[in-house]
């Protein structure tokens, strides 16, 4: 096994950040949310589920 660092402290920040990143994407692909413009350049948005 190669090892870049023998700080433990980055090897555990790189792991948050890519579970953070991962996770991201999971949930971003269980939710769908539809913009609507409307004619007064209000923006609608409509979630098709409830994200808990």
């Amino acid at each position: 096994m190669t090892v870049l660092t023998h700080d433990l402290s980055q090897g555990v920040l790189v792991g948050v950040i890519l579970s953070a990143l991962f996770f991201a994407r999971k949930v971003s692909q269980l939710s769908e949310v539809a913009h609507q413009d409307a004619a007064d350049r209000s923006c609608r948005a409509d979630a098709a589920e409830e994200v808990t």
